[in-house]
């Protein structure tokens, strides 16, 4: 994996934690299965025949499919995308059969019954799509992926600035036309108490 020029501990400076997108498992409308109990029932009667996309390896989605298979103990192969469009548009045609996304990127096409999303990849429903049980719910255990988003400014921006902002954000994720808007991609906003500076450091240590 390549390096970066930059150390996101202490070249930037937090502000607060935004939102979080859980992950969601879909399956192409023409692969035949029900439910995620189901395909694993399939997964494991034909090993590696699945074949599960990624948007590109080392991502969210990739870590997810990773998982998924030591959690199931269902063999499948990898199909690595250059991007999550065009991963989404080949689950969407049935040239593939899965894919791990981020919920804010299914939603749409699940809305459009293009794509089926089974399962959400953590411990809860999602509000978006509340008929999709979480993985749990299949007796799928171990599996909590998500995707956090944080505010930063640059480096050095004055405390002063920096409390005027994570209070603006503060009032953002509690505001309910921001949180509705939110919900409606499948994406949760934090409670306010996250929304600051301290609470992105931490949660930034804790993810590295």
């Amino acid at each position: 994996m390549r390096s970066v020029p930059y150390k996101v501990e202490t070249d930037f400076a937090p502000i607060g934690l935004v939102a979080s997108a859980p992950l969601s498992i879909a399956i192409s409308n023409k692969l035949g299965v029900q439910d995620l109990k189901s395909l694993i029932a399939a997964g494991r009667a034909r090993p590696h025949a699945l074949n599960f996309a990624v948007g590109s390896i080392g991502s969210a989605g990739h870590l997810c499919t990773v998982k998924l298979e030591q959690a199931t103990g269902m063999p499948i192969a990898i199909v690595p995308y250059k991007g999550t469009g065009p991963a989404l548009n080949d689950l969407a045609g049935g040239q593939v059969d899965l894919l791990c996304d981020q919920t804010s990127g299914t939603v749409p096409l699940v809305k459009a019954n293009r794509i089926r999303a089974i399962a959400a990849a953590g411990p809860q429903r999602i509000p978006s799509l509340p008929d999709m049980p979480a993985i749990a719910e299949a007796g799928v255990s171990g599996m909590d992926i998500n995707i956090s988003f944080g505010m930063y400014a640059p480096k050095g921006t004055p405390k002063a600035e920096i409390d005027l902002l994570s209070k603006a954000l503060q009032a953002a994720v509690t505001d309910p036309e921001v949180k509705g808007k939110l919900d409606g991609m499948g994406v949760t906003a934090v409670p306010p108490e996250l929304a600051k500076p301290e609470a992105l450091r931490t949660h930034l240590r804790k993810e590295i």
